[in-house]
């Protein structure tokens, strides 16, 4: 559908089309000069400014209120989204990453996301249960499932309850199932009107559903926004409640990320460790939580070189997370680092000529940094396996000693070098594949323990994660 109305930005009244896809701006008659006058070369440069000079628009997304359909529009630009358009030099289009559809503007306090992957994640024994009774010709159809599950956290300083429940929807139509149990997932909070929140938001419960399924690029089939509606009396009488929420709207991705379809490697178990679910939602809410390393539902199981260099950055990254005060060391060791950094603090003093003590410098303060704060790759691979190795152990049958281990570590950083420094003739034989595969559970186990899992809960939950 074409939206079509007016709005008004910066004191400028403009006509605006919008297609779900792109929105236009042009200046309505006589606005001409003050759209020119809002910056100079109005329209004449892109990437989400109008000048070259790097002047940002001064909101985050667009309020609109079109004149051919009753609902309300909140659209999102892309970052690049202020691109011109030579033929319509007076003219600006808005490339948009997600919009709002509202019915009616009222306050927002949650959304409501749906997803059949959730039923898995949530309780996979939700089922229907279905009699017959041949003497009367009568069919019933009774619902099995569990309860609500429910959590809090926080996001942008603000409560936030989450709660996965399953909803029942009939149908009528011939060949058709009479009734069908899919879970969702709500996200409910006071009411809003800060729409950049309210997507923010979405975009956690996107990266909650990534971690679920273990691969990225997963969607929603479908977001709903919950409105807050005034009770009429009758209600209030018969409920005794004074607020009504229900779905006013959705939310839309305009461009949906590649690889949405396809098989995914894991469902994580939900609702079997107490604290789980609110840990998660945290850790993601405040970006202490890497993913950057989850393939698409289409690549789970193709490995490139950008992969595994993504995956063994996830590793570094958690691993700093997991030991914040870096791995523990022996005294020996101790000892070592400080007669190294004491001879580098000498070598200064040694170089006659200035070039070369500028050079020598600069190398001195590198390795020294290396010296007292570095930590290779294989040694914190090692340290995880110290501290954990019954649960490594499990989650990897083939290493079921520190020797074996600590050779994988130092093939796995060797192979991280090669890559990261442009080695790219790795020949990607079985033991390779076998040692990546380690380190994708390696990495899956340190962010459960970081989320507050013991050892035990976690190899409970991979191996109900691994059979789902």
């Amino acid at each position: 559908m074409l939206y079509l109305g007016d709005t008004n930005y910066k004191g400028t009244d403009f006509s605006f089309g919008f297609d779900g896809e792109r929105l236009e701006l042009v200046p309505r008659p006589g606005e001409w000069d003050k759209a020119q006058a809002l910056e100079p070369g109005f329209c004449q440069n892109g990437v989400r400014h109008f000048t070259g000079e790097g002047v940002p628009i001064e909101s985050n997304y667009f309020e609109l209120s079109p004149s051919n359909a009753p609902e309300k529009l909140v659209v999102f630009p892309e970052s690049d989204a202020f691109a011109p358009e030579p033929m319509l030099f007076r003219s600006l289009r808005v490339g948009a990453r997600a919009f709002f559809e509202l019915d009616r503007r009222l306050p927002v306090v949650g959304l409501r996301f749906h997803s059949p992957h959730l039923s898995k994640c949530y309780d996979d024994k939700a089922a229907l249960d279905m009699r017959r009774e041949r003497e009367v010709a009568r069919f019933s159809v009774s619902t099995k499932r569990p309860k609500p599950l429910s959590c809090d956290f926080t996001f942008e300083g603000r409560p936030v309850r989450a709660t996965l429940f399953y909803i029942e929807k009939m149908k009528h139509g011939s060949g058709e199932p009479p009734l069908t149990v899919e879970s969702a997932l709500d996200l409910s909070f006071g009411a809003e009107d800060d729409f950049s929140f309210v997507f923010d938001l979405a975009m956690v419960a996107r990266d909650f559903l990534a971690f679920c399924l273990q691969a990225s690029g997963a969607e929603f089939d479908a977001v709903e926004v919950l409105v807050e509606k005034p009770a009429n009396g009758w209600y209030r009488e018969h409920t005794g409640k004074d607020r009504v929420v229900s779905p006013g709207g959705s939310l839309t991705l305009s461009k949906r990320p590649v690889g949405c379809t396809g098989e995914v490697k894991y469902h994580i178990p939900l609702g079997i460790v107490d604290g789980f679910e609110g840990a998660l939602f945290q850790k993601i809410a405040d970006r202490e939580l890497s993913l950057r390393h989850l393939p698409s539902p289409g690549r789970v199981g193709v490995w490139d070189d950008a992969r595994i260099i993504l995956l063994a950055a996830s590793f570094d990254q958690e691993a700093t997370l997991l030991y914040p005060e870096g791995i523990p060391h022996k005294e020996s060791t101790m000892e070592a680092r400080s007669i190294v950094v004491g001879t580098l603090g000498k070598a200064e003093g040694e170089a006659r000529n200035k070039k070369i003590r500028k050079k020598v410098i600069k190398l001195v303060k590198r390795l020294t940094r290396v010296a007292e704060e570095g930590d290779p790759f294989s040694s914190r691979m090692v340290q995880v396996y110290k501290d954990h190795s019954s649960l490594i152990e499990g989650l990897c049958p083939c290493l079921d000693s520190k020797e074996s281990f600590t050779e994988l570590a130092e093939r796995i950083q060797a192979l991280r070098n090669s890559l990261a420094h442009g080695h790219l003739e790795v020949a990607y034989g079985d033991s390779i594949v076998d040692d990546v595969l380690a380190l994708e559970k390696v990495v899956l186990a340190i962010q459960m323990l970081r989320l507050g899992l013991k050892d035990e809960d976690v190899a409970r939950m991979v191996d109900i994660a691994r059979r789902r």
